[in-house]
């Protein structure tokens, strides 16, 4: 049976689209191993490697395979390194991440380059974060803390972003290219 180029296109995006799962996992592993806190001692801070990789698919490659990647990473993270209470932190966070993507999506190319897409990105993750402590403990006690964290995702936001500013035009190429199989 020949394969459509259909077909063919569909297992080229799921395989990079695990490529890149597995890749944003590494890096949400690497956090945990190597945490922040030993130099910035905050709860609810992380520099958010793995959003490098989700801004990277939501921007160059679809919002559809952003979301599913950043879902599926958010769980394992979650079911490997967390609690169901990690779980409801990280996917407000991611939430609120992912809804300030595409609020940047229009204006990127005009207004925003990555860094300040990567601190908006980081400053909405850090709200879902209070808004999930809110939720779990019924008390806005926790909006005190919330500058703290917005002052914390300035830093990680800027970081990351200059990491993606400097990695955007190869991975752009990877995705506009597709992903070359070497001829043996």
């Amino acid at each position: 049976m020949p394969i459509t180029p259909r077909a063919k296109n569909t297992t080229l995006r799921l395989c990079r689209n695990a490529a890149l799962l597995v890749l944003a996992f590494a890096f949400s592993l690497l956090e945990h191993l190597l945490p922040l806190s030993l130099l910035l001692p905050l709860p609810g801070v992380k520099l958010g490697l793995a959003n490098v990789v989700i801004t990277a698919i939501f921007f160059f490659g679809s919002p559809l395979d952003a979301a599913i990647v950043s879902a599926v990473r958010i769980g394992l993270s979650a079911l490997l390194f967390g609690s169901p209470v990690s779980l409801l932190f990280s996917t407000l966070g991611g939430l609120l991440t992912y809804g300030t993507l595409w609020l940047c999506r229009p204006f990127q190319k005009r207004f925003f380059s990555f860094v300040g897409i990567s601190i908006l990105s980081a400053t909405g993750h850090h709200i879902g974060q209070i808004l999930a402590a809110w939720i779990l403990f019924d008390s806005g006690i926790f909006l005190t803390y919330l500058p703290v964290l917005l002052l914390a995702g300035l830093a990680t936001g800027c970081a990351t972003g200059l990491l993606l500013n400097v990695c955007a035009p190869q991975l752009r190429k990877l995705f506009e290219s597709g992903w070359k199989q070497r001829k043996e």
